[in-house]
């Protein structure tokens, strides 16, 4: 380090549905200082991007031609020994599933002679909580076409809802430089995550220019339905198409102002299948609360809600049941 200045690495890794766009966007803009500083944030969104240099790292993959303000591990480091802010955030969803010892290494060797101090953060919801949000984004960008039910075992294939090994591992990789956050609004500082982020990441400190928007919503049953019936046109189209495809015209559909009697919040989820999850994820969620909650039922008791709140028959996505026949033969039309 040549300068007096302390420097700290916040590495924010999502995970997934936990407001991570508002985070990134809100950062991107430089609109919020912290003691009338601004926090250095190399990145026009995201840091994503860097799965390539990660996979780079592991075995010499080849890295792929990008834009100037995507940088690599190198001139990353490099800028935050240019920069003049105390505070550095890369943040980027997509880690939540890396090895923790392989990003270990890599702040070790890139990032750990710039700073004096590296935190890891991330935010976890409750299972069922993170399995339907899921199943929303997944419908949206057009990576899952079907019902709750086979969306859930594919989790169940992929592991994606055994959080307790996940974050152990960044634990042991991290240790108490490691920091988990419960993804739940009475758990959150003012009900924000935003706000949340900013405690947990930078400490006590002054905040300024902080906006209250929120990013990425949850989109209305017909919305969802709508969204599913176009993505099903492009499912022979490469993933990334279909991903930026439903993200503008999920953006497009929640600029229009609709009223608030024409809102239908999804429910895919229903008793029998409520009582499956709670089942295949209980002991994952002691595992959770009794490590990272200081013991707290957090976990559990989402799972028994969940599964309380749950109503007896699924509800349907057909898409005749949200459309008269018009506005159907317009948007196959479309």
């Amino acid at each position: 380090m040549t300068s007096a200045m302390t420097k700290t690495l916040v590495i924010h890794i999502g995970g997934h549905k936990t407001g991570s766009t508002t985070i990134q966007e809100v950062f991107a803009a430089q609109g919020v200082r912290l003691d009338g500083r601004p926090v250095h944030y190399p990145a026009r969104l995201d840091h994503n991007y860097l799965r390539a240099d990660i996979e780079h790292h592991i075995d010499g993959t080849p890295l792929p031609k990008r834009g100037p303000r995507q940088l690599s591990f190198a001139q990353l480091a490099q800028s935050i020994q240019d920069s003049d802010a105390p505070f550095t955030l890369l943040s980027a969803e997509y880690l939540e599933t890396v090895d923790a010892f392989v990003m270990k290494d890599i702040v070790d060797r890139y990032f750990a002679p710039h700073v004096d101090a590296v935190k890891v953060v991330a935010y976890v919801r409750p299972h069922v909580s993170r399995l339907v949000s899921g199943y929303g984004e997944a419908l949206k960008i057009g990576w899952f076409q079907g019902e709750l039910a086979g969306f859930f075992q594919q989790c169940v294939e992929d592991k994606t809802l055994h959080f307790a090994p996940r974050f152990s591992q960044w634990r042991d990789a991290f240790g108490a430089d490691f920091v988990l956050r419960p993804m739940m609004p009475e758990q959150l500082k003012s009900g924000s995550v935003l706000a949340d982020f900013i405690v947990t990441a930078f400490g006590d400190v002054t905040v300024t220019g902080m906006p209250d928007q929120i990013s990425n919503p949850a989109l209305d049953l017909r919305d969802q339905v709508f969204l599913t019936l176009m993505q099903a046109k492009f499912q022979r189209r490469k993933p990334w198409f279909r991903h930026t495809f439903g993200w503008e015209l999920a953006r497009q559909l929640q600029a229009v102002e609709r009223s608030a009697d024409e809102t239908l919040k999804p429910q895919h989820l229903y008793q029998s299948l409520a009582v499956e999850i709670a089942q295949t994820y209980r002991a994952d969620a002691q595992a959770m609360d009794a490590a990272f909650f200081e013991g707290a039922p957090l976990f559990q008791d989402a799972l028994q809600v969940a599964q309380d709140a749950a109503p007896q028959d699924p509800l349907t996505l057909k898409p005749k049941d949200m459309f008269d026949p018009d506005m159907l033969r317009n948007i196959k039309a479309l």
